[in-house]
Formats: structure tokens, C-alpha cells, sequence
């Protein structure tokens, strides 16, 4: 239909038919496009949101399953800080206990806790790292 109207204004060479033709056709995309920009960042919004949630769940989990390596290593370190004050003659001498034995034993024992983050790895390995565009997430990778 308008096609058809502005074919006719150019025949009859009315310019401010046409001109207001164009105007509303480029009017009508612009608006077009602005929408789908308040949809694409209102999605991405939304996104971000379920994303952040779910690595935030897996940070906690990641620290309450890691806490007991971390308990186990200070005490660890706690008795082998002593046995090295007993070793240099800084304390008295005392029975060697089982927990000194496990201490010497596990002190070339070395646990990684570092682990990757599900979330975060396939949100990266998706392409959609755009998400966390906020500089106050970039810290994240």
C-alpha cells in the first residue's frame, strides 16, 4: 500500500507527499530497532542476573566444601611450626603425640583448591562473557 502511494506522488511530482513517505518508513525502523535494543538489554539483564546467582551459589559451595582442607593445613602447619621451635631447641622437649606423626607424614602433602567455576566456564566457553559487561564484574575474566 505504500509503495503503491508514494509510486503515485512521484508520478504527480508531489514532493512533500513523498518526503513525509520516507519519513514515516525511516521513522517506523528506527523505532523498530530502538525496541529490539530495550529487548536485547533487558534479556541480557536478565541473563546476567540468573548467571551471577548461580556463580554466586557456586562460590559458597566451593568455600564449604574447601573449609575442611583449609582447617586441616593451618593445624597442620600449626604443629609443624612448633615441632620446627622443638627441633632448634626454642622449647622444651615433649612426647611426639599421633597428630605430630600425621603432621610430619602430610607435610609434603599439598592440596589444590583451585577449581574451576561451572558457571563461569561455560558461560566463557558459550561466547557470552558480554553479559558480565559491567565494570563491576569485569573482575571476573
Amino acid at each position: 500500500m505504500i509503495i503503491h502511494r508514494l509510486a503515485n506522488a512521484i508520478r504527480h511530482q508531489n514532493w512533500s507527499q513523498i518526503i513525509t513517505e520516507i519519513l514515516i518508513v525511516v521513522i517506523g525502523i528506527f523505532l523498530g530497532l530502538q525496541v529490539q535494543g530495550w529487548y536485547d538489554d533487558r534479556s541480557n539483564r536478565a541473563q546476567e542476573h540468573i548467571y551471577l546467582s548461580r556463580l554466586h551459589q557456586e562460590v559458597e559451595n566451593l568455600i564449604t566444601a574447601t573449609s575442611f582442607n583449609l582447617e586441616f593445613t593451618k593445624k597442620r602447619n600449626e604443629r609443624l611450626f612448633h615441632l620446627g621451635n622443638y627441633v632448634t631447641g626454642k622449647i622444651d622437649p615433649y612426647e611426639f603425640d599421633v597428630e605430630d606423626c600425621r603432621s610430619i607424614v602430610m607435610s609434603s602433602a599439598f592440596f589444590n583448591t583451585a577449581v574451576a567455576l561451572a558457571s563461569y566456564g561455560g558461560n566463557y566457553r558459550c561466547g557470552e562473557r558480554y553479559i558480565l559487561g559491567t565494570q563491576k564484574h569485569d573482575c571476573l575474566g
